[in-house]
């Protein structure tokens, strides 16, 4: 693939969080190499697809949250492409310091 549409590329990613768990899984879905999306993101966004997938999980995460405060966690890790609770305890306590009851109250604090 010579050209990588960005839109295109968030559009998908968004449609099937819970299939992409990697920044290989998401060239995959591009049918594109892993080396050759991550340097067509870099250029076009400025950021490296696993960035742009953290935020975008972060995002997805957010809106899972707020349309449903009583979800569970492993139905939370799922909804993001992550395999269980402690992966999500771990994706979320790496990148934001807290955990999950802290990140959920958190959320749904800012809704407020």
């Amino acid at each position: 693939m010579n050209e990588i549409n960005v839109k295109e590329a968030q559009k998908i990613l968004w449609e099937h969080h819970a299939e992409i768990s990697t920044a290989k899984d998401w060239a995959d879905y591009m049918n594109c190499s892993e080396d050759t999306f991550a340097t067509k993101m870099n250029e076009e966004t400025g950021s490296s697809p696993e960035k742009i997938l953290q935020r975008s999980k972060f995002k997805k995460l957010d809106e899972v949250i707020l349309n449903n405060p009583e979800i569970s966690a492993v139905t939370l890790a799922k909804e993001i492409g992550l395999s269980g609770i402690q992966e999500l305890y771990d994706f979320i306590k790496a990148n934001r310091g807290y955990s999950i009851r802290e990140y959920k109250n958190k959320v749904l604090r800012k809704k407020k």
